[in-house]
């Protein structure tokens, strides 16, 4: 995997003619619930003032504020753009003065330093530097009282410089009017006018502090464990965007000595600065969201590249053909998108068989980084047999349910929802397991099997009946809640169809062999034709969908409730229970005055049922999914017939 991520980094560096620091400049997630924007304090020395100003952020404004992330772990903040406004008002100014050698960059920052910090020793343990608000263009203040103020209040020094923060932000109002504090995502500097990216003393400085300094501080010489090659390594791995390898707890080091981190991990040079520039990527390009869970796509060539910049060069195309497995519009767009970048898709098809992906699942909450699943070795191949099987399952649904294209696309984010997940507190999944060893079997070729399936498949009917929903579990409410159930349901059967197609489902029988002689209807017969329904299970499913009957029935314009289902067992019916249930039906059948409207279908569903019931295979809990599977074909039926009278009404 770090060989894949280092190969990333060369192409990208091999690429991309400009300086290394820009390689790395971090993209920002739109959040669409509000605005995203940056806070800019430029320092106008000429007029000795503070003026504000506000920017939509963009890949081109991240380009410019260079945006690398904080200063990493406890080390002093000296970053002139980072996401926390306090450093701002207190240490950066005064920390990147320290470390700068003397130079006319130097010398402007202690000019800030003079005109608009202020040296205060409010609490006996902490001298500090404070930024000057009155000095702020458009504010009319009286910076002792504030600061009088605040230090009455607050007992310590974090805690002031919180309240120093918040009050900030309170001042902030009378300049943006129509901006709230959760709007800016990132704050920067500029120097009388001058962006981070013109600023030439402080690329190189940024460069120097990431680059150089982990082999001036804990250089050594060795063997480099991504490259081989023996030179000066580091095992100070701080500055990739993410920690794959823990270095501070002392049971990890070899012999339990922290002098020993060095023997688990270091990296030449070479490989420290391609391995930065390719967690970068990942982190830009290649990280979704997915099952519940983020994740980094990470390629990786199975032969030498004939060109090393091809590892950088499919990055795109690789992104865009894996969202189009994941989510419904990028499936559906797919070919239009492919269209733009046709000569690079032919030469990245060309290439694609020597081509694997791997996937890192991964939980990340500040510092800590965790890693839920990597699935290995994925062929690139394997994500065109699921397109194609995603393909066939949806033109195969619109011949056999309806033209609705968006419910019948399988795409694996919809999948995620037929594996029901328990949620904590923190709205985190708590029993993921289930979920990843699904899609590792999915992408691997392994076989899954049908009882698996059909247990969790009546676990999410179970949270539809019981209202389980979000936050207890990640399947949110339907508007309502029983279409919601019988479109999920339809799903889970063609989910099962797309297995079958990609051979790697496990049970099952063989098609009933006199299905034509048994006198079903068109649609009906056509489905469990290719549903591929044994005996046992066509009679579940027609019982099922006389339980729809029945409930289509029991249905007012009162009241959209439907008693029947209360006789189902959602937790398994035998076959006792099971025979009660067709008595009852035969019951409701009469009473609503529908029997003879079904009397095929119920003289079939008893036929099937009194010929296999002592060779009865399937469990109490495929019963309840069989059957659930009748009501809800039945019920989608009758669903999409009165629309289409409403349409020819119309």
């Amino acid at each position: 995997m770090l060989e894949a991520i280092r190969s990333i980094g060369e192409g990208v560096l091999i690429k991309e003619k400009k300086p290394f620091i820009q390689n790395i400049v971090i993209e920002i997630d739109q959040n669409q619930e509000k605005e995203n924007l940056i806070l800019i304090l430029n320092f106008n020395l000429n007029k000795k003032t503070i003026e504000l100003e506000k920017k939509e952020i963009s890949s081109n404004i991240l380009q410019e504020y260079l945006w690398v992330g904080n200063a990493k772990g406890n080390n002093p903040q000296d970053r002139l753009t980072n996401n926390n406004l306090e450093y701002f008002l207190s240490q950066t100014i005064y920390n990147l003065y320290k470390n700068f050698s003397e130079s006319d960059f130097k010398y402007k920052l202690k000019e800030i330093l003079n005109e608009f910090y202020i040296k205060e020793n409010l609490y006996e343990d902490k001298e500090m530097y404070l930024l000057d608000i009155s000095k702020i263009s458009g504010l009319n203040i009286n910076y002792k009282e504030i600061i009088n103020e605040l230090s009455q209040k607050a007992k310590n020094y974090k805690k002031f410089l919180n309240e120093y923060t918040n009050k900030f932000f309170e001042l902030l109002k009378s300049i943006f009017l129509d901006v709230k504090k959760k709007d800016f995502v990132l704050y920067s500097i500029e120097i009388d006018g001058k962006k981070p990216n013109e600023i030439e003393e402080y690329i190189y400085y940024l460069e120097n502090k990431i680059l150089n300094e982990p082999f001036q501080e804990e250089s050594l010489k060795g063997l480099c464990h991504v490259c081989g090659k023996e030179t000066e390594l580091t095992a100070d791995t701080s500055n990739l965007v993410d920690k794959f390898y823990i270095q501070k707890l002392l049971i990890f080091a070899s012999n339990f000595d922290k002098k020993n981190f060095s023997k688990n991990f270091s990296l030449c040079k070479d490989c420290y600065k391609q391995l930065i520039a390719g967690s970068s990527v990942l982190k830009n390009k290649l990280n979704f969201y997915f099952a519940g869970s983020n994740i980094y796509l990470i390629p990786s060539f199975v032969f030498p590249l004939v060109e090393k910049s091809w590892s950088y060069d499919f990055i795109e195309l690789e992104k865009l053909e894996f969202n189009s497995i994941l989510n419904i519009e990028d499936f559906l767009e797919l070919n239009k998108r492919i269209q733009s970048s046709m000569e690079d898709y032919i030469k990245y098809q060309d290439n694609k068989n020597y081509i694997n992906f791997n996937l890192l699942f991964y939980e990340k909450e500040q510092a800590s980084f965790k890693i839920q699943r990597l699935i290995k070795d994925i062929p690139a191949r394997r994500r065109d047999e699921i397109y194609n099987a995603i393909n066939i399952v949806k033109k195969l649904a619109e011949e056999i349910l309806g033209d609705e294209t968006k419910q019948w696309v399988l795409t694996l984010n919809k999948i995620y929802y037929y594996f029901p997940v328990r949620l904590n507190k923190r709205r985190r999944s708590v029993d993921y397991k289930k979920v990843l060893d699904f899609y590792d079997a999915l992408f691997l070729g392994k076989k899954i099997n049908l009882e698996f399936l059909i247990k969790n498949f009546v676990e999410m009917i179970k949270i539809y009946r019981f209202e389980k929903f979000f936050p207890l579990t990640q399947i949110k409410r339907s508007n309502n809640i029983d279409i919601g159930m019988i479109y999920s349901i339809l799903q889970t059967n063609l989910l099962i169809k797309m297995l079958e197609i990609l051979n790697i489902l496990n049970g099952g029988e063989n098609m009933i062999e006199n299905l034509e002689s048994l006198g079903l209807n068109e649609e009906i017969k056509n489905y469990i034709k290719e549903m591929n329904y044994s005996e046992d299970k066509l009679a579940l499913f027609l019982l099922g969908y006389l339980i729809g009957e029945i409930g289509n029935a029991q249905r007012t314009s009162l009241s959209e409730k439907k008693p029947i289902l209360e006789k189902i067992n959602y937790h398994g019916m035998n076959i006792k229970k099971i025979l009660i249930l067709i008595n009852e039906v035969f019951e409701k059948l009469n009473q609503y005055k529908i029997r003879q409207y079904n009397e095929t279908n119920f003289a079939i569903m008893k036929m099937l049922f009194d010929k296999n019931i002592n060779k009865w295979k399937l469990s109490d809990i495929d019963n309840v999914y069989y059957i659930l599977s009748g009501y809800a074909f039945n019920t989608y039926k009758i669903i999409t017939s009165k629309k289409q009278k409403e349409v020819n009404n119309e």
